[in-house]
């Protein structure tokens, strides 16, 4: 079990745990690498967050339980790795993250700003919410919904390739680009 909580800045380089995970700053939170063994992971900053990896337990060792993964930022969130083997949420003002993935379930986020995504994976559905978006690769069992909406002129670009199963919605109050 990891629980470390401070009223300002939190900032570690590698913490493994086991079966719960739970880091929360007042300030901004910056880490090398986050990871489970087997449970669940939250990462909740006031302010702004940087990191590494995130990663709960991965489906080839250990697919029993819950393993999401929560990511807040109160300011700017930044990653370049989190996966999930359950439900994947990142919330922050300006999300830009190199690789979002779930193994068996859902990817939500949700940026006030502005979320760009490299590579976005997931079983089933995936959202990116953000007033702009802009994802490069993206691999879908279910549906893939973007909304760019919450700021005037919102757009939606996708620069790279999108595989999914399901439903496509694209939403925005500006422009939306595919790649050619």
């Amino acid at each position: 079990t990891v629980s470390v909580i401070a009223s300002d800045n939190v900032d570690f380089a590698t913490i493994t745990g086991g079966t719960a995970y739970t880091v929360t700053a007042g300030g901004n939170l910056t880490f090398a690498q986050a990871s489970t063994t087997d449970g669940n992971i939250l990462l909740n900053a006031g302010g702004d967050l940087t990191g590494g990896s995130a990663l709960t337990a991965d489906i080839n060792t250990n697919a029993s339980g819950s393993d999401s993964l929560n990511i807040e930022a109160g300011g700017a969130l930044t990653i370049n790795t989190a996966r999930a083997q359950d439900s994947l949420t990142l919330t922050g003002s300006v999300i830009a993250a190199g690789t979002l993935a779930s193994d068996l379930a859902s990817v939500l986020a949700n940026g006030t700003v502005s979320a760009n995504v490299g590579t976005l994976n997931s079983r089933f559905n995936s959202t990116v919410n953000a007033g702009t978006v802009t994802l490069g690769d993206a691999n879908i069992g279910g549906t893939l919904t973007i909304n760019a909406i919450t700021t005037a002129d919102g757009d939606v670009v996708i620069t790279g390739d999108a595989d999914v199963g399901g439903v496509v919605s694209l939403e925005a109050t500006g422009d939306i680009s595919l790649a050619a």
